[in-house]
């Protein structure tokens, strides 16, 4: 009897010891991407230390024999046989670098998988919500001594995270080597992605605003000061990347976030006059800062930057015309020699793998809707997400970024146990 009872508490000592291990593991998987830059090896080719950590997830589903095939999954499997069809159709089909973007969709699947199989049994609102500030104020903190340039900041810490250096070489610099605008670049390397990143911490802190009204909620677990410091604080860094279009984005979600939490007219008041401030500091800490974000004329034409991109869509969109069945396949080494930059995952995508591409990027984002269009209204993060990567897709390549892609897929996992959660719930009730 003894050593039945010996054996059952090493049996559960060991596995809440793995529990640990795997909490670890997703964790610290999460703020590499974050934070560790990447190491270029090739021409095109970076690993990050996530790379090693994701094979690890991977190995341990395989070890506890634990799999779900979801609509998620299913479309990532499409989306990698589109992908390798398109590549074999295509005279590039031996070059490595082609089969990256499948690489890419399987670390996709297994962040997605790794996520779902360890929060199912550990959801701890408490502790999530911690972990979620600590890398907000660390990404805050980096991007200040970024803006600053303290201690030769950029020069010794940021130029890391930029894989070209073009972004952090001309920082507050225009192309004639002028003064320019001071970008933030950040961890993301680029400041239209580091956009996006601080917009998900604003998608997060605005969905915790509509949660504090609710008493019963799990995520009532911070004071209104300190949340609201948290909201304004992720405006204010949306608002110093400087693009366009996530401040577009986020004009959007605050209109939505308002009526979500049905904010008094006093809260909106004080939360515009905050973000007006914001874009004074803005211009203060940079005089070009407000003429960068508001050079924007009625005439498409007269706008290079929007002209540029409209250039670069109509010119790819008459090749795939030319191959519209395939699509061009990766075609990296096309992209690299060209410098293109299309700035448009849906055209990008269309060029790339034919309409069929298009149809299962769309189905790729729109399917938390579809699985949980009863339920998405309970977790309007979730619904912030997927307005931030449609939106902003219009403008760049979000999904085409390892780092957004990988925190996408992240969130959807969580968003899988959280509403699978509810349910239970309610069933019990």
């Amino acid at each position: 009897m003894n050593n039945h009872k010996s054996s059952f508490i090493l049996l559960e000592a060991n596995s809440i010891k793995a529990e640990k291990m795997d909490g670890i593991l997703l964790f610290v998987t999460l703020f590499s991407i974050l934070f560790v830059p990447s190491i270029r090896i090739h021409s095109g080719l970076f690993l990050g230390i996530e790379e090693l950590l994701i094979v690890i997830m991977g190995l341990r589903l395989c070890l506890v024999r634990w799999y779900l095939i979801d609509r998620f999954v299913l479309i990532l499997m499409a989306m990698a046989s589109i992908i390798l069809i398109s590549i074999f159709a295509n005279p590039n089909c031996k070059d490595y670098r082609e089969y990256l973007e499948i690489h890419k969709l399987a670390k996709i699947g297994v962040v997605y998988l790794f996520t779902i199989f360890f929060l199912r049994t550990n959801l701890r609102y408490h502790s999530l919500v911690k972990w979620i500030n600590f890398c907000f104020l660390g990404l805050v903190l980096f991007n200040i001594f970024h803006l600053f340039n303290l201690f030769y900041f950029n020069e010794i810490i940021t130029i890391l995270y930029d894989t070209d250096g073009r972004d952090v070489l001309s920082f507050g610099k225009n192309s004639l080597g002028g003064p320019g605008p001071k970008r933030i670049v950040g961890t993301m390397g680029n400041p239209n992605i580091n956009g996006i990143l601080f917009l998900f911490f604003f998608a997060f802190y605005s969905f915790l605003l509509i949660e504090l009204k609710n008493k019963e909620s799990n995520w009532n677990l911070l004071t209104h000061t300190r949340l609201k410091i948290l909201f304004l604080t992720s405006i204010l860094f949306v608002i110093l990347c400087q693009s366009r279009t996530d401040i577009g984005v986020l004009v959007v979600l605050y209109v939505l976030g308002v009526l979500w939490r049905k904010a008094t007219a006093l809260e909106v008041v004080f939360e515009i006059s905050c973000t007006c401030l914001f874009f004074g500091l803005s211009a203060f800490l940079d005089t070009i800062a407000l003429q960068y974000l508001f050079n924007t004329k009625p005439q498409i034409h007269e706008n290079n930057s929007f002209a540029a991109r409209i250039k670069v869509w109509v010119s790819l969109i008459h090749q795939w015309m030319e191959n519209p069945i395939f699509g061009y396949g990766p075609n990296k080494a096309y992209m690299y020699r060209e410098k293109l930059y299309p700035e448009n995952e849906y055209v990008f995508y269309l060029w790339r793998y034919g309409i069929q591409g298009v149809l299962l990027y769309l189905s790729l984002l729109l399917t938390p809707i579809f699985s949980f269009y009863k339920r998405i209204s309970h977790f309007r993060f979730l619904s912030m997400i997927i307005i931030i990567i449609a939106s902003v897709a219009f403008m760049n390549n979000p999904m085409s970024n390892a780092k957004i892609s990988m925190l996408v897929a992240f969130v959807f996992g969580l968003s899988l146990v959280i509403l699978e959660n509810m349910d239970t719930q309610k069933n019990r009730t």
